[in-house]
């Protein structure tokens, strides 16, 4: 048999990280209702802080817990949007085709 070649790679080779946004809180939730969710930092992956009119990301992607529940990581899917407690990471786009993940990022 052919000896097995090992690449390692940076997270960041493979995938966009990035950061919940802190704009994501009970008074921007009151000023922008819509049935977007923004999704807890939690533990449990179905808790929702609040709905918006918009969101940050479409299609599929991981999210993470940073503080408290630190590491526990989920798969979200559709329009949604993490807040500043979570991460959240997208397959870079020339490992999309590749991926089970294949989300975006909106602007």
């Amino acid at each position: 048999m052919p000896e097995a070649r090992v690449r390692q790679f940076a997270v960041s080779e493979l995938f966009n990280v990035f950061r919940g946004n802190s704009k994501y809180i009970k008074t921007y939730y009151r000023e922008h209702p819509g049935p977007y969710p923004v999704y807890s930092a939690s533990a449990d992956p179905s808790l929702v802080h609040g709905t918006v009119d918009g969101y940050d990301f479409d299609g599929r992607y991981l999210t993470w817990t940073t503080n408290g529940y630190a590491g526990f990581t989920f798969v979200r899917e559709g329009g949604s949007l993490p807040p500043a407690t979570s991460g959240c990471s997208s397959p870079r786009r020339s490992l999309r085709s590749a991926s089970t993940l294949g989300s975006s990022r909106r602007s």
